[in-house]
């Protein structure tokens, strides 16, 4: 088996890595990994969405336009095809400025692209597993980063942090 990647938090930071990732594996280069697993911890209903952009009402608005909020780094046009794929107005139609979502929308988004990079990483081979915990500790090894939850441990090659519970925080 390739590597196996760790992604401790699925907000929006989570989200960001598993699409830009996705983008750096998809890439037809011979120096790219072969297929591995991905393992993402975090111990939420609010897959890909975080806090911030969770369903909460559709009174509370994201501050920068979505022309300017794609979850795909290389692709600043992402968030826009979203729209257009929705059939949702890239313009506000009374203004003609570029379209603010509401913060749910915007979570629907950000759901909706990492599910959609999920299925085209496992078409390429990949096994992704979404571990319904938080990671307790991370440790050091010699042989990847060894995390643990509360009932399983697993050692990955590679280790993003984006989220970690409060409670271990102070931890060494």
């Amino acid at each position: 088996m390739g590597l196996t990647i760790g992604v401790v938090g699925s907000g929006t930071a989570g989200a960001c890595l598993i699409n830009n990732l996705a983008a750096q594996l998809e890439q037809d280069d011979a120096s790219a990994p072969r297929p591995g697993q991905i393992l993402v911890f975090d111990d939420t209903k609010l897959w890909w969405r975080g806090r911030a952009y969770q369903d909460d009402g559709e009174y509370i608005w994201c501050n920068s336009p979505m022309k300017a909020m794609s979850v795909v780094h290389h692709d600043p046009d992402h968030g826009q095809a979203w729209l257009r794929a929705h059939n949702l107005p890239l313009t506000d139609p009374d203004t003609g400025q570029p379209t603010f979502l509401t913060r749910p929308a915007y979570g629907d988004y950000l759901h909706s692209a990492t599910r959609q990079t999920i299925g085209r990483l496992e078409n390429q081979g990949w096994t992704v597993r979404l571990v319904s915990e938080h990671a307790t500790r991370l440790e050091n090894t010699p042989h990847g980063v060894r995390l643990y939850t509360k009932s399983e441990r697993a050692v990955c090659d590679l280790m993003s942090v984006s989220s970690f519970q409060e409670e271990c925080a102070d931890r060494p």
